[in-house]
């Protein structure tokens, strides 16, 4: 994720430097930890199971399209 907000910061666009700010506390914040790492499952299993049992509030809506981009690139690929 890291590097999309870099890449957002250095367009000259408006909207993509606000899209860069707003991505800045999964980058940098107290939510840096969850979303700007690199992941540890293998995405070719069989089965993948998710759980945002036990995310924040905040986080839920966030991880929840991560999990449906995911589920929707598999389906349409």
């Amino acid at each position: 994720m890291e590097d999309l907000y870099k890449v957002l910061l250095g367009m000259e666009d408006p909207v993509s430097r606000d899209l860069a700010l707003r991505l800045e506390k999964f980058i940098k914040g107290s939510m840096s930890g969850i979303f700007n790492s690199q992941s540890n499952f293998d995405i070719k299993n069989p089965l993948t199971v998710f759980s945002i049992k036990e995310l924040e509030g905040d986080l839920r809506p966030v991880a929840m399209h991560i999990i449906l981009d995911f589920i929707w690139t598999k389906i349409n690929s």
